[in-house]
């Protein structure tokens, strides 16, 4: 029996488009901090916000101490580089603990000269900013650290940064071993059902380690004394809780499932970042060698949609706002998700007015390519039990473009680029073979409608960022989980990880993920104080 119990899991296959295939993903290398107006969206200090509460404490200046407890500045770029690139980094945004038990944020030593005549025409174009860094919530075009450690560049991540050299008799990790279910007495969550994933996982063969409780393979029930933490994902945690009996009531039912609690928020309200393929030019010269892109100086421009299209960003917000919220959710929904949803709408309807709401972030290489990240998609999948084997992988569905707004942004996104490399005022014009022009999508899209049918078979809708399938949302809105991260509707069970996003942050998720997890940590011990004499 252990004091707290950590549930934790891997993602394998996900669906893309409503009805589009499957598609692999891979995770990224970048740390970028958040903007103000992503954080503010999952509290402030009204309820017209998603929190529900009136004070809530998972606001900006709330957050910022996890940010900079989680993340260390492992190093500034070299003074050298630094002086080339004029890169720019708030110091105060990161913490300054040095300890081997630490995760880092280190700007690159790498040198990439073919990137200077792009960063030079973005410091001058219409609408991009040059902010020290985008942790202080300005959009526009800033230097980027990675996750890496300060001396030997290795990745720095959670495994690196606090569990390799971890010696404590508390602390027990099986690996090769599937959670099963959530076990409940009454309202109160008492364990977790496990099962090796392979017959000798438990004896010590194989890639498991360790017996448990002496015994070999088969189910078994471990039990926790104080509570249970979910962290398996936004993809994995709302099928262990809809194993549970926690979920929408008519799916529990239709898998034979004792309903615990009807939680119709569980495996709804799926987001991730979409990832378009890059446009690409021809080129009519011969540029500097590019530096492998990962190891290069990390260039990033984050832009609002007034950014990406100044002459449509209003109609785009104005459409969007008309729109039911019902309307292209999927059909049949709990109206608890549509209320949530319509919380939603309002506070994006008015990110697409806010040059600073990010719409699209593009790690910016070497000519001629542009490959922008859609931060703050429309569309809302779900996560569900695969009906005909509830055990096996769950069914993901993102249904991007399901919203058809989201082809709309992105289709601007890709003329922003071509305004930027070909377009009268470009600087970068003279790169261009203006014969051959674009290689990708290429002259056959032209217009949105082309566009849009070309990102309909091209558009990857996940860059591995899934997230809000188990939201800190208002219960009646679709949440799951409350202020303090516990799931609704029983005790000694919460959640701590992407799922409980109400929004995707307008970033990479990492730094999110770490901040998040440090305040839940502060949550967790502060439950399990017992009082004496009381």
């Amino acid at each position: 029996m252990s004091g707290a119990l950590w549930v934790a899991a891997q993602l394998s296959m996900l669906r893309g488009f409503s009805e589009g295939p499957s598609v692999t993903t891979t995770t990224g290398l970048y740390l970028l901090l958040n903007t103000i107006r992503t954080h503010l969206a999952w509290s402030n200090n009204t309820r017209a916000e998603l929190s529900g509460v009136n004070d809530s404490s998972w606001n900006w200046d709330d957050l910022q101490p996890y940010f900079r407890k989680a993340i260390q500045l492992g190093s500034g770029p070299h003074p050298d580089i630094a002086r080339v690139y004029n890169m720019t980094y708030n110091a105060g945004s990161y913490g300054t603990n040095t300890s081997k038990h630490s995760i880092f944020a280190t700007f690159s030593r790498g040198h990439t000269p073919a990137i200077i005549p792009i960063y030079q025409a973005l410091r001058g174009y219409p609408g991009v900013e040059i902010p020290i860094d985008h942790s202080v919530g300005t959009l526009g075009l800033a230097w980027t650290p990675r996750s890496m450690e300060p001396i030997s560049f290795n990745r720095s991540y959670s495994r690196s940064g606090h569990y390799d050299g971890l010696n404590r008799d508390n602390y027990h990790l099986l690996t090769a071993t599937r959670v099963e279910k959530v076990v409940f007495k009454g309202k109160t969550a008492e364990g977790v059902e496990i099962s090796p994933r392979w017959a000798e996982a438990h004896e010590g063969k194989g890639k498991g380690k360790g017996k448990i409780n002496g015994k070999g393979s088969g189910k078994r029930v471990i039990r926790a004394r104080k509570e249970i933490v979910l962290s398996a994902g936004a993809i994995h945690t709302p099928q262990i809780l809809q194993l549970s009996g926690i979920g929408p009531a008519s799916l529990l039912k239709q898998a034979k499932i004792p309903v615990i609690v009807d939680l119709p928020g569980v495996g709804a309200n799926l987001q991730d970042h979409a990832y378009q393929p890059a446009v690409q030019f021809n080129l009519n010269t011969t540029l500097p060698p590019i530096e492998a892109f990962l190891f290069g100086p990390g260039l990033n421009l984050m832009l609002g949609l007034p950014g990406i299209s100044p002459t449509r960003y209003q109609s785009l917000a104005a459409s969007y706002l008309s729109q039911s919220p019902s309307e292209f959710l999927q059909k049949h929904i709990h109206p608890t998700i549509i209320a949530g949803y319509a919380q939603q709408q309002r506070l994006y309807a008015a990110g697409m007015l806010d040059k600073n709401f990010a719409f699209s972030a593009t790690g910016v290489g070497a000519l001629p390519v542009a490959a922008p990240q859609l931060m703050h998609g429309l569309s809302r999948g779900t996560v569900t039990l695969n009906l005909s084997s509830p055990l096996s992988e769950p069914i993901v569905d993102y249904r991007f473009a399901s919203n058809p707004l989201d082809l709309d942004i992105v289709a601007e996104n890709i003329k922003f680029y071509r305004r930027f490399y070909t377009g009268p005022d470009s600087t970068l014009r003279q790169y261009v073979d203006l014969t051959l022009g674009e290689s990708q999508p290429g002259k056959g899209y032209q217009s949105d409608e082309g566009l849009k049918g070309w990102l309909r078979e091209n558009l990857v809708p996940s860059v591995y960022h899934p997230s809000g399938t188990a939201a800190k949302m208002a219960r009646e809105w679709g949440g799951v989980v409350n202020e303090g991260l516990e799931v609704y509707g029983v005790k000694g069970l919460s959640v701590v990880d992407t799922s409980i996003f109400p929004t995707i942050p307008g970033a990479a998720t990492s730094m999110t993920v770490y901040a998040v997890a440090e305040k839940a940590a502060d949550l967790i011990k502060a439950r399990a104080v017992v009082v004496v004499g009381l």
